[in-house]
């Protein structure tokens, strides 16, 4: 089963204009942290899913959720 996070990641970050630096610096994490999320490298803490969530302002479950 392919990991649909980074995909997600990507596309909410862009939607709503943000580069990958400013979601690092905004969640406290390295840019290369955030960029192997979105690369599919690794895979965020569950507090870390919880800040996304807030940030992009939609349930964590769509996040984790690999149907969608």
């Amino acid at each position: 089963m392919i990991n649909k996070l980074p995909n997600k990641l990507t596309m909410l970050r862009k939607s709503l204009g943000y580069t990958q630096g400013d979601l690092a610096s905004r969640l406290d994490v390295a840019i290369k942290d955030y960029m192997n999320w979105e690369n599919g490298n690794s895979i965020p803490s569950f507090a870390h899913l919880q800040k996304l969530s807030i940030l992009f302002n939609i349930p964590i479950e769509l996040l984790m959720d690999n149907k969608k």
